[in-house]
């Protein structure tokens, strides 16, 4: 926190500054939300500037921006914003659109992890019978460590769990934008349980529903990290194809409806 008020960050998972670009963005205080801009200065600069870098060569870093607020101190502690106080994109940014022909994507900040909630939600109003016990839990801290499914797995009996997730299009895992679900085979904790996948694998074939698979790399998800540390037997991680992740992100719905179907199969909804 510096004069004036502006205010340093530091990243927090993948959220770097030149994916929200300059824009509004809202610091949560305490007490209030407090507006700012992220900033990174002026482009019409000579090269004597520390800006001139960013047009040239060099990608704008955390330390290389600031939050503009134009706040006095008084104003700031009156908001209850301090060290450690968290800053996120504005609400004004934050509208959901659509794109393709038919309106077959959405395209947003955070669909990682609005989708997954989206597909919770859905599961939870369709399945009123399900063949096994089932617990649908939205999870917190899983960009940082996955705390909120370590808690759940540590302080339950659970045998088995499924992430609901997005995974990168990128050409290196063989993935590109559509409708088809995705099974996350292996990733950067090891493999998943092959057990739990093919049932899940299983169940959008019964659907009509092709399910592509992928091993990627520098991810992890609450499946993984729940087996890696022996919270949980088995885990499979079931996915949307996404662009831009941790951006704008670009999803296809009928991905989303997969998912929701497969479990929705794979769960054995007797009702």
């Amino acid at each position: 926190m510096e004069e004036k008020g502006r205010l340093r960050a530091q990243t927090l998972g993948d959220a770097h500054p030149w994916i929200w670009g300059e824009g509004p963005v809202e610091v949560l205080g305490r007490s209030g939300t407090v507006l700012g801009v992220l900033s990174f200065g002026s482009r019409h600069v000579s090269d004597e500037s520390p800006q001139r870098k960013q047009l040239d060569d060099t990608p704008v870093k955390w330390k290389d921006a600031w939050i503009e607020t134009k706040l006095s101190s008084e104003a700031l502690d009156a908001a209850g914003v301090t060290a450690g106080s968290r800053v996120v994109a504005a609400r004004s940014r934050k509208q959901a659109v659509r794109l393709g022909d038919q309106g077959e994507y959405v395209a947003s900040y955070a669909l990682d992890d609005k989708v997954a909630v989206a597909m919770l939600l859905e599961l939870a109003a369709r399945v009123q019978a399900p063949s096994r016990p089932v617990d649908l839990v939205f999870t917190a801290r899983e960009e940082v460590g996955c705390q909120g499914s370590q808690y759940y797995a540590r302080r339950t009996d659970a045998e088995v769990m499924v992430a609901l997730e997005v995974v990168p299009v990128a050409e290196e895992y063989a993935l590109d934008p559509g409708p088809d679900p995705v099974l996350i085979r292996a990733d950067a904790y090891g493999p998943l349980d092959d057990g739990v996948s093919d049932e899940l694998a299983d169940a959008g074939a019964a659907e009509g529903i092709a399910v592509r698979h992928a091993v990627v790399s520098r991810y992890g998800s609450d499946a993984s990290t729940s087996i890696d540390t022996g919270r949980v037997a088995r885990s499979a991680c079931l996915a949307v194809a996404t662009e831009n992740t941790h951006g704008f992100e670009i999803t296809h719905l009928d991905a989303v409806e997969g998912c929701v179907r497969i479990l929705q199969r794979w769960l054995g909804d007797g009702s």
